[in-house]
């Protein structure tokens, strides 16, 4: 009734778009009826207005040749895909809502279409004025060419396109009263000199050259288009056929960037299609800015080689390697009181609160590529009655003592008995023993007798304030104990009691009791 478009198949058949029926006509060679495809709606296999047609062939898994129609289905804002017998394959697109800046694979009229030699889909729409380079299997957005204009490569009113065998892009651009002849450089590959710049580099570097294989006859114009793989377009910019950076890149917030390039050449007439590029952000040694301590406290009282905390260098490569150092210059005056293993500050004197309160220590932190910082860090010396016992893992076994008898603040297991001497090392924590020393054990050092009145005097060592006893007696050991004092008080080096309630001569058994003050 109203035939709008047609193409032919390989066999010679007719394929006519009706677009007052909303169907597909098919004829043979000889002008007979065949068959016809579709019907006026909505669903799949209908139509709304079929407004253009295309065939297209690619090669199966068997390297047979296969047809498939391709059918703008104008009214229904899409494309609708069926084989050369009519059957409904698969369709894709949908309305651009009110003509707004979300056209990207979708219509507002549909009225041309081809298929070119990568089998990608011109879908030709006369009120966006454009061309749209879309997959032929799930109609996402490739690229696009053409702008509302009068100037070449320009549309106004466009209402059909055909591909030519020579990658000649042909459009009947109605509006300028014209055909306009685009050459589709669709095997085109637009190649980058070099593909990396270093991070911190000044805005303006430049990343590489842009050049087209093959070569074309007239002189590229490079731009940054949108499309898949555009994010960080706004991060370069392209001056002649250079890539240049616009910003400063870090390599640790992205080792990458992703930029879309479209060429075109003679007028913006040749086109070469858009493709996306990967610029690698090459990793460049930044110097440490400082050190600090995660712990910059030590608690009076303590051996030497009690760790106080770990160095933290302050760079932005923290994957890398550093070494420390006491390091010669102002600031070093308590420098001789301490000392460093790896990234570990230790002390290398007993501090008393009531003589020092503090310290000064001058710290260089060198990196892998030899690049040095120096800072000056205090560290503050706790008076024992103000002080809890840091525990960095949580595991019940202070820091200090965890480092003292292990490589690190927090390497020994709580359960765990390392010199297999019966006593696991939470115990021997809470007496203050070696736990790699079986020969380390806690003890009554001494019973002596009181100059008058003879009786008992027990004496055992005791090494920190945070400790309290109870004493308990018995007479025999297979009986219970009786108490006789508890939450005695430490009294370092030292702990002595004396048991008024039993007399010299009286035979029995002493047990002392230790646990955490509280």
């Amino acid at each position: 009734k109203k035939p709008n478009d047609l193409t032919f198949d390989f066999d010679g058949n007719l394929y006519v778009a009706d677009s007052q029926s909303d169907t597909i006509r098919v004829y043979d060679s000889n002008g007979n009826a065949v068959t016809n495809i579709g019907t006026t709606g909505s669903a799949d296999g209908k139509f709304d207005f079929p407004s253009a047609l295309t065939i297209a062939y690619q090669c199966d898994t068997n390297g047979q040749s296969v047809g498939e129609l391709f059918v703008a289905d104008q009214g229904n804002y899409r494309v609708q895909v069926f084989d050369l017998a009519g059957n409904f394959l698969r369709k894709f697109g949908s309305k651009v809502p009110n003509f707004g800046s979300d056209w990207q694979g979708k219509f507002a009229r549909l009225q041309g279409l081809a298929v070119d030699d990568l089998y990608r889909v011109h879908a030709l729409d006369c009120y966006l004025n454009k061309v749209q380079i879309l997959d032929s299997q799930t109609g996402s957005y490739i690229d696009d060419y053409g702008a509302f204009g009068t100037s070449e490569g320009q549309l106004n009113l466009p209402l059909d396109i055909v591909i030519t065998d020579s990658n000649q892009v042909v459009v009947a651009n109605a509006g300028n009263r014209r055909v306009e002849v685009i050459y589709s450089m669709s095997n085109a590959i637009i190649s980058l000199s070099n593909s990396t710049v270093d991070e911190n580099s000044s805005s303006g570097t430049v990343v590489g050259a842009f050049s087209m294989t093959p070569t074309p006859t007239n002189t590229p114009t490079y731009m940054l288009v949108t499309g898949p793989g555009s994010t960080d377009n706004a991060l370069f910019t392209i001056n002649g056929s250079n890539l240049e950076t616009a910003v400063f890149f870090d390599f640790e917030t992205r080792s990458s960037r992703s930029i879309r390039v479209k060429g075109l050449t003679s007028n913006s007439t040749n086109l070469v299609y858009g493709q996306q590029m990967i610029i690698a952000i090459n990793d460049v040694n930044e110097g440490p800015t400082g050190v600090a301590l995660d712990d910059a406290n030590v608690r009076e009282g303590l051996p030497t080689n009690s760790l106080v905390g770990y160095f933290v260098p302050g760079d932005v490569d923290l994957n890398d390697n550093f070494t420390y150092a006491l390091d010669s210059g102002p600031g070093d005056s308590g420098n001789t009181n301490f000392s460093i293993n790896g990234s570990n500050l230790l002390t290398a004197a007993v501090f008393d609160y009531d003589v020092t309160n503090s310290h000064s220590i001058r710290v260089s932190v060198q990196d892998s590529g030899g690049l040095v910082c120096t800072n000056i860090l205090i560290v503050s010396i706790i008076n024992l009655n103000e002080i809890g016992e840091r525990d960095r893992d949580a595991d019940g076994l202070s820091d200090w003592w965890e480092y003292r008898y292990s490589p690190g603040a927090t390497n020994l297991n709580l359960n765990a008995d390392d010199d297999a001497d019966g006593v696991v090392n939470s115990n021997e924590w809470i007496v203050l023993t070696d736990p790699t020393d079986p020969s380390s054990t806690f003890i009554i050092e001494n019973v002596e007798t009181t100059p008058s009145g003879g009786y008992p005097v027990l004496r055992w060592a005791s090494t920190s304030t945070k400790r309290v006893y109870s004493v308990e007696w018995s007479t025999n050991l297979m009986a219970s104990f009786t108490g006789l004092a508890s939450n005695l008080p430490a009294t370092p080096p030292d702990n002595v009691y004396t048991d008024t309630l039993h007399s010299a001569d009286q035979r029995g058994f002493y047990r002392i009791g230790v646990k955490l003050k509280q």
